[in-house]
């Protein structure tokens, strides 16, 4: 006689999990035991049972009607006639099928199949072999098709007629080694066998990418079962074969097979569906094939008629149970008895629509009487809506379960033991009874209920030992939303005491609760903290306190590797209410932090937020405030989300709080700004990209400086989400102080007061950090603030204008650069490339704010801004820059002529050192037009030496290969001092009209085509005009003929060609002036014949020369030739 361990096991192989094992079994044999289990407990010894199909002193109709056959083909090795003789008895066309295959295994499945289809049929049919026709339905499923003389299939004398077995069918399945068949006399059949892993997968081949593989097959709830037999692999396997097995089964009885998809109809195992309880059917013949050898799971065969399946979203229901094998069911309970009605009430929950009602009612009825004999009856129907996943229901069963363990019983007999708890062996949920005789210990402990005693202790035991820590994430979603239930009908009930005693467990499940991956089992278990904290008094208050503090603080929820949760939210709400100084306050904080939307429900308003939560909240919002506010922007949306609405709870009118409380949140967000932890400087940037539009003057003032300092340096945070962020937060206080600074609206006051705090803070630190992202941000910000500004800004230009000419380099388009070095590759010149980069400059941002500041420039601040402003002219780095600062020099010549007198021959100065040195066209343009504008206002002693000073670089200068390019540069100046400075130039004639005289003749380079038309060229063409437009002429000439013959000589004697060519036709032309006056003058004369002898010379040479020097000796002839006596007598050098 088997044990009641043997029996558990044998119950198992059965897969006859809902089925109870009987007291008596212990004394059926093993056979009686097997059959038992596997007709779903309805075949007792004594009774009629079904014969094993096969069995040789069966009727047919036992026999046949109802076939549950198993074949182990791997004990079967036919010899050639037995296997021809068998082969032979099929028609045709299945044996060519069955010859078809490649390898003998499958040779033999696929024949011992159709024996036993032809077998099945010939039985039901009392006719031989040969007279059965068998067809097939477009998905494939097998069906008696008709008898051989045209009836209808069915007829036999066996069978009973039509009429006996209506819709009998069968269905075969094959895998392994092994071929099963079943048959229904009038359900569909489906069957399917699944065999041992090994078999299926393949070599490499595991369990996870089976699961990945199969991940759309199954429902949730179905993979729910299959995660929670593990965590080791064979159980999860065993259970995954299960459902699959039951699932092809079921679409094999709709004829679908593979057409079906599997994820429509669902199966519970070893519980109580939604839907009708599951079950498997398995061969009358014996237990499933299972395989002694180690490593193989035994194979599971099911039939869709023994299994209860039901569609998932409702599109496809099928209900079987008992009346699946052909028994008819248990009619539902009539009279007036309260057992019959809670029977009927237990059947009413499997129908949604009335499921809610009749939980209500089962706990009214019971708690009425708590100790009767059908007590256990509804505890185990509300403890097996576990897995239902409708969150209001779960709470009505959290009521109706506190209502019944809240029941004191009034009977003086001893009331009935309660279902027995059954922790599991691994909690999901770590527990303070850390080993399973611990746990089962304190189960039994709880599950001894005494005469009068409440079954709170037993129900809140079997919640935290069973439910709570299951590994399904639906039942601790349920426990988590009964312990809700539970506690809060305890705080008003008056059961706080019986609470009390467990406060240290509860707590400890709900904080484990609270790291569950469902975030709807989080926010029950954060109220269910809260409620728990309602129902103990000052002392356990304290002690829960502590406890829940520490947890938060130093534990991270060690099924976060089960469920993949975290506790961030609640550990956030701990450290607020502990800045705030009130860490008893995180309770209520927890209740108030639920975004889930079943607190929407009508069920869930019940349970949402209790009035006085809000009430011991209220004062202390001054010091929740800003803590609370920086955690609604939270980067993590799950914190964020139960901080926002934590948020809407506390705070009915955000605007006016946060304008009442507004400097402390400004200052808890500043010192965030500098928090070690990454998400505390990220929620504070986007709580203050919220918070600063609007604000006024007198709120930002007194934390101005410091958030323009703090978010600098955020902006420039390690983490890119930061940094992010800091940009947005940089965007909204930009746009605040333009707003405050802004010269049509603010006041001058206001202005003032925000720029001398942002300027200096911007110039400082902004624009020299050495992050180019803060640098362009501080840049940006600050050319918006000058554009703004307007009048506000006169004070600051000092500051402001040197760095904005310096800015116009740095702002440049980078590729202009880049173009100018390549510019001979684009076909334009250099010089008109950049022409075009200054021009385009001066319509950048920059440039605008440059202009801004100048137009708001009083005379006061002139002379702080020459001096930089000179030093760029002298240093600048960048072409924009340099040209701008010139420019700039220039129009403040121009507009504030009297405060730039003092400074100008300085500046004038460190011009005329810089425009020869200049290498870009574009940039001595500009140099020349300040300094023809400085020179108008400049003394007339520092101009005079400025121009004997280019006089002699004209003259005397080495010869380079730039020297034409050197002696336009300094005719153009010339030619513009005199235009922009015409009195100050005519003055000072003497000091470069001369020079103005022989550049007229200068020759044409080298590099200059002939034009018709234009016979000087471009350096003769500039001095030609400077000398018309300063007034020169013969009489000019005549009156500065002294400084003209000096000129003269040193060019003469000067090391250019082309110098001593222009002195040549200069003093052509000079001797020849006034019909040769000027050359009969005493005072002239010898000079002109001596310059002309030097000219003369052979040694030395000039371009033109022999051309030229007939024309000289023209106007100045040569003296006689010497007498010879003297020629020998100097020696030449031919002497040597």
């Amino acid at each position: 006689m088997p044990s009641l361990a043997e029996l558990k096991e044998l119950q198992n192989e059965c897969l006859a999990d809902d089925v109870d094992v009987p007291p008596e079994a212990t004394a059926w044999t093993e056979n009686e035991a097997r059959a038992f289990f596997e007709s779903g407990g309805t075949v007792r010894p004594g009774s009629e049972p079904a014969a094993p199909s096969g069995s040789s002193d069966a009727s047919a109709e036992e026999d046949y009607m109802m076939i549950r056959w198993a074949v182990d083909t791997s004990a079967w090795e036919p010899g050639e006639d037995e296997w021809r003789v068998l082969l032979e008895t099929l028609p045709e066309e299945d044996a060519t099928r069955v010859m078809k295959f490649h390898f003998k295994d499958d040779q033999k499945r696929a024949l011992v199949s159709r024996l036993l289809q032809r077998r099945a049929c010939a039985g039901f049919l009392s006719c031989s072999h040969s007279e059965v026709t068998i067809h097939r339905t477009k998905g494939r499923k097998p069906y008696l098709a008709t008898a051989p003389d045209g009836g209808a299939a069915g007829g036999g004398p066996a069978a009973g007629g039509v009429d006996a077995a209506p819709n009998w069918n069968f269905n075969v399945s094959h895998e392994g080694s092994f071929v099963i068949l079943a048959s229904e006399p009038a359900l569909l059949c489906g069957v399917d066998v699944a065999a041992p892993g090994q078999l299926r997968r393949g070599r490499d081949r595991g369990l996870k990418e089976l699961f990945h593989t199969m991940r759309d097959n199954f429902t949730e709830h179905e993979w729910q079962q299959v995660h929670s037999a593990g965590p080791a692999d064979p159980p999860m396997e065993m259970t995954f074969r299960k459902l699959w097995s039951l699932k092809e089964a079921y679409t094999k009885a709709r004829g679908d097979g593979l057409g079906f998809p599997f994820k429509r109809c669902e199966f519970t195992l070893g519980g109580t569906h939604p839907a009708a309880p599951a079950r498997a059917a398995h061969t009358a013949g014996g237990a499933p094939p299972a395989a002694d050898t180690a490593g193989e799971a035994p194979a599971a065969a099911d039939t869709a008629g023994g299994a209860a399946a039901t569609a998932s979203a409702g599109e496809e229901r099928a209900d079987g149970g008992a009346a699946a094998r052909g028994i008819p069911a248990a009619p539902p309970p009539t009279g007036a008895s309260k057992r019959g009605l809670i029977s009927a009430l237990c059947l009413l929950l499997k129908k949604e629509k009335v499921r809610d009602a009749a939980v209500v009612s089962l706990g009214q009825i019971t708690a009425g009487e708590p100790d009767a004999a059908f007590r256990n009856q509804a505890l185990q129907a509300l403890f097996g809506m576990a897995s239902t996943k409708d969150i209001e229901l779960q709470l009505s069963v959290g009521q109706a379960l506190a209502r019944l363990a809240s029941a004191s019983p009034a009977g003086s007999a001893a009331p009935p033991p309660p279902p027995k708890i059954e922790p599991p062996e691994r909690p999901a949920i770590p527990s303070e009874l850390a080993t399973l005789p611990e746990r089962a210990a304190a189960a039994a402990a709880a599950s001894t209920v005494g005469k009068g005693d409440r079954l709170l202790a037993y129900v809140l035991a079997r919640v935290l030992l069973q439910h709570a820590v299951a590994w399904a994430p639906l039942e601790r979603q349920a426990a988590a939303a009964w312990l809700l239930a539970i506690l809060r009908a305890a705080a008003t009930a008056g059961s706080q005491t019986d609470v009390r005693a467990s406060a240290g467990a509860i707590q400890g499940v709900l904080v484990g609760l609270l790291a569950d991956a469902h975030e709807a089992t989080q926010e029950l278990a954060s109220k269910g903290l809260s409620a728990l904290f309602d129902c103990c008094d000052e002392a356990s208050r304290k002690t829960i306190l502590s406890q829940l503090v520490s947890g938060l603080h130093t534990t991270r929820g060690a099924n976060a590797s089960a469920s993949g949760g975290e506790m961030s939210t609640y550990r956030e709400l701990s450290e607020i209410a502990a800045n705030v100084g009130q860490p008893q306050l995180v309770y209520k904080l927890m209740e108030c932090a639920a975004s889930s939307a079943v607190w929407n429900t009508r069920k869930g308003v019940a349970f949402a937020l209790a009035e006085h939560s809000r009430e011991a909240l209220d004062e202390h919002l001054p010091s929740l405030l800003p803590s609370l506010y920086r955690h609604t922007h939270d980067p993590n949306p799950r914190v964020a989300g139960a901080m926002r609405q934590l948020w809407a709870s506390l705070v009915p009118d955000p605007k006016q709080a946060l304008t009442a409380h507004l400097q402390p949140v400004l200052r808890h967000l500043c010192d965030s700004l500098g928090d070690r932890l990454w998400r505390a400087r990220e929620g504070a940037c986007l709580a203050l990209a919220e918070l600063l539009p609007g604000r006024t003057h007198a709120e930002l003032a007194p934390m101005l400086s410091e958030l323009h300092t703090k978010l600098l340096r955020t902006l420039d945070d390690i983490k890119e989400t930061v940094r992010a962020a800091a940009e947005a937060a940089w965007r909204a206080l930009c746009s605040a102080c333009v707003r405050l600074t802004d010269g049509a609206k603010a006041t001058e006051a206001e202005a003032g007061a925000v720029l001398a705090v942002v300027l200096p803070a911007l110039l400082d630190g902004g624009v020299l950090n050495a992050s180019a992202e803060v640098r362009a941000a501080c840049t940006r910000q600050l050319l918006k603030l000058v554009q703004g500004a307007g009048p506000h800004l006169a004070s600051h230009t000092p500051r402001l204008v040197p760095f904005l000419v310096e800015s116009l380099s740095s702002l440049e388009d980078p590729s202009l650069l880049y173009m100018q070095h390549h510019v001979p590759g684009l076909g334009v010149s250099a010089g008109a490339f950049e022409h075009a980069r200054v021009a385009a400059n001066r319509g950048s941002p920059a440039a605008a704010a440059l202009q801004q500041c100048l137009r708001v420039m009083s005379d006061e601040h002139v002379a702080a801004v020459l001096p930089p402003l000179t030093d760029t002219l002298a240093r600048g780095t960048g072409l924009p820059s340099r040209a701008g600062a010139a420019h700039t020099v220039m129009q403040l010549a121009q507009a504030h002529p009297v405060a730039v007198a003092p400074h100008a021959g300085r500046t004038l100065a460190v011009l005329a050192r810089a425009i020869p040195d200049e290498r870009s066209v574009a940039a001595r343009r500009a140099y020349t037009s300040a300094a023809a504008q400085l020179a108008r206002l400049t003394k007339p002693e520092p101009l005079g030496d400025m121009l004997k000073a280019f006089a002699d670089r004209y003259a005397t200068g080495a010869v380079t290969t730039n020297e034409e390019g050197e002696r336009l540069v300094l005719a153009t100046l010339v030619r513009e001092l005199g235009r922009g400075a015409p009195d100050a130039m005519a003055g000072l004639q003497a000091d470069w009209l001369p020079l103005a005289y022989v550049g007229r003749h200068e020759p044409r380079w080298e590099s200059e085509a002939d034009e018709p038309g234009r016979p000087a060229g471009q350096l003769a063409s500039v001095w030609e005009e400077a000398y018309d437009e300063g007034g020169g002429g013969p009489g000019a000439a005549a009156a500065h003929l002294p400084e003209l013959l000096e000129l003269l000589a040193r060019l003469v004697d000067g090391q250019s060609w082309a110098l001593r060519r222009a002195a040549a036709a200069a003093l052509m032309e000079l001797a020849a002036q006034g019909g040769g006056a000027l050359a009969s003058r005493p005072d002239a004369a010898p000079a002109m014949a001596a310059l002309a002898a030097k000219l003369r010379e052979h040694s030395r040479r000039w371009v033109d020369k022999e051309a030229l020097l007939p024309k000289l000796d023209a106007v100045l002839p040569p003296p006689d030739d010497p007498p010879a006596a003297t020629m020998e007598a100097e020696p030449t050098s031919g002497d040597f």
